[in-house]
């Protein structure tokens, strides 16, 4: 079909048969380096993946060993603040139009 046309549109169909040419060029530049790239991502997956997991399982050993400290220190850390709480508490005087009567005590 585009032979016969060619006759009636050479400028249109010469424009777009130097397109394809252009894109078809542009393409083949581009897909071998893609290729590569994506083999070397897919090799240096293969190698890292041990490596991460090796990493994951130190981190949860690590955080295993850590846990019954934090637990100790958290617990502590909450005596120490329930021995030194302080109860302030509010009410309004129904008496007294705004005054406000506050009492303090220890917990």
């Amino acid at each position: 079909m585009t032979a016969a046309l060619a006759p009636l549109l050479p400028f249109q169909v010469a424009l777009a048969q130097r397109a394809a040419t252009a894109g078809v060029n542009v393409i083949r530049a581009a897909l071998p380096p893609l290729a590569d790239l994506t083999e070397a991502a897919a090799a240096t997956t293969k190698v890292a993946g041990p490596v991460l997991v090796a990493g994951e399982e130190l981190l949860v050993s690590a955080l295993e060993h850590l846990q019954p400290a934090l637990l100790a220190a958290t617990s502590r850390a909450g005596r120490v603040a329930w021995a030194t709480a302080v109860r302030v508490t509010a009410a309004v005087a129904p008496s007294a139009e705004g005054a406000v009567v506050v009492g303090v005590s220890t917990a």
